[in-house]
């Protein structure tokens, strides 16, 4: 055997620790390789038979975690990886998850930026869905920390990839960011997958402005990666708009405030997106839920290869301040829990997706489903943490 995500210790595998126990969870073993660990389940050990192996990254984050529940529960076999060994225990733990282990491997990868990172874990993948990306952050090098992250964790999977035999296919999470990102205010255009923005150059700003850069310069990475090296698997690219919706591994309030669900909840818990007069964020959004769809859906073999997806709710139009009129419809009582004196500042944004619903099958969830499941959530965390302090 040679050394790779089942490999043994021995010669060949020199790395490999022989610290091996089983974890508190029937089924699943726990392997430690050098400075990367694993979970294994008893079928992810053994040759896959109930549906062929799919590789996603960055399961630990809102979307790569929705898309592992969805593609486990298609019937996939998965790999999913993390960069530290405390996210597989939480993952596991979710209602979503824990019944569907024995269809489950995990890996860690603390460096994903390494060069091979992810050589170890393409072994017998059919397909990868790559969603692993460095969100908006606060740094003082945003070229260092968010720009160039992005970029060498693509090309990396796709270089991994290009070393093994079996990848079909790659499912890439792009954003609408390629799509809008930098252009002048145009209330009236409607924005297709089409529309991407010439590819930008320094300086790439900072927050916002520097993530938005960041995947448009990996998605040209990735054209030109492919144009060089002509690899016998395709790719997609989906660029979902903003993603709202329950996040399961949120296990407080505080949790819930991040990333694009942070948009939503502004308004309810009293805070502000950004001062008053400042610049408004564009109101486009889409469900949780139906993003990991789309990803599954994309592995589809009838689903042509090579192309982009906007996935986004089509012409939308409203205010992500609209979430007080409905929070307070779906749940009454909403406002002796919350403030509801926020405001998160919002201009629209119109996109015809048309093309996902066609060609994915896909009926996007409106605004007020998104709101549904994040408030739901909110509010369920938030009387866990009121029962605990009355303890």
């Amino acid at each position: 055997m040679k050394c790779g995500v089942a490999a043994t210790a021995g010669p060949e595998c020199p790395l490999l620790s022989a610290i091996v126990r089983l974890d508190g969870r029937a089924g699943i073993s726990h392997q430690i390789i050098g400075s990367e660990s694993m979970i294994f389940t008893e079928a992810a050990s053994s040759t896959i038979m109930a549906g062929e192996l799919v590789l996603i990254t960055g399961v630990s984050g809102h979307v790569g975690f929705r898309v592992l529940a969805t593609a486990l529960a298609a019937g996939y076999q998965v790999r999913a990886t993390v960069r530290k060994q405390e996210q597989i225990d939480a993952i596991t733990a979710t209602k979503s998850i824990k019944q569907l282990v024995n269809k489950l491997e995990i890996v860690v990868v603390p460096d994903i930026l390494k060069d091979g990172a992810f050589d170890g874990v393409v072994k017998d993948v059919s397909y990868i869905i790559h969603v692993a990306s460095p969100l908006a952050k606060e740094t003082d090098n945003p070229e260092r920390d968010i720009i160039e992250p992005a970029i060498k964790a693509t090309i990396n999977i796709l270089e991994s990839a290009h070393k093994v035999p079996d990848v079909k296919r790659i499912v890439i999470t792009s954003s609408m960011a390629v799509i809008t990102a930098g252009r002048p205010e145009e209330p009236n255009r409607v924005y297709t997958e089409a529309d991407v923005v010439p590819r930008p150059s320094p300086p790439y700003g900072a927050m916002m402005q520097a993530y938005a850069n960041s995947k448009t310069l990996a998605y040209y990475a990735t054209l030109d990666w492919i144009k060089e090296n002509k690899p016998a698997f395709d790719v997609i690219n989906l660029q979902p708009s903003f993603v709202i919706g329950a996040n399961e591994l949120n296990t407080s309030v505080k949790d819930m405030v991040q990333g694009s669900n942070a948009l939503v909840l502004a308004p309810l818990l009293g805070s502000a997106q950004s001062a008053e007069g400042g610049p408004k964020t564009g109101f486009s959004t889409v469900h949780v839920d139906d993003v990991a769809y789309a990803h599954v859906k994309a592995l589809d073999p009838s689903v042509r290869g090579n192309q982009s997806f906007l996935i986004a709710v089509p012409k939308q139009t409203g205010s992500f301040n609209d979430v007080i009129e409905i929070a307070t419809k779906q749940f009454p009582g909403i406002g002796t829990k919350f403030p509801l004196k926020g405001s998160t500042p919002s201009k629209v944004v119109l996109n015809d997706s048309s093309k996902a619903e066609r060609e994915l099958g896909i009926t996007f969830k409106p605004f007020e489903e998104q709101v549904k499941s994040l408030v739901g959530h909110l509010l369920e965390l938030k009387d866990a943490e009121t029962a605990t302090s009355n303890i």
